[in-house]
């Protein structure tokens, strides 16, 4: 079964854009693979209520970037089925 990924082709474009000279790389980096995450999760997330889609909530630290949802019954059930 094939899967199709919106935004998937932006994503390639954004990376391959991105200069990885001058200062800031790894926070300028670490930015833009967040902010292009977030996005394709919620081009990606279903939508009935939008509830589930706007949960999304990006964070970012020196070393790392984490995304989350805060509507995690939501969640369980889009991926759990129950």
């Amino acid at each position: 079964m094939a899967i199709d990924v919106e935004g998937l082709d932006r994503l390639q474009s954004q990376f391959n854009k991105f200069n990885f000279m001058g200062s800031n790389v790894k926070y300028r980096f670490l930015e833009m693979v967040g902010v292009e995450s977030l996005e394709l999760l919620k081009m990606n997330t279903p939508l009935d209520t939008g509830a589930l889609r706007e949960g999304w909530i990006l964070q970012q630290s020196t070393n790392e970037v984490t995304i989350m949802n805060d509507q995690q019954d939501l969640l369980e059930f889009i991926a759990l089925g129950t």
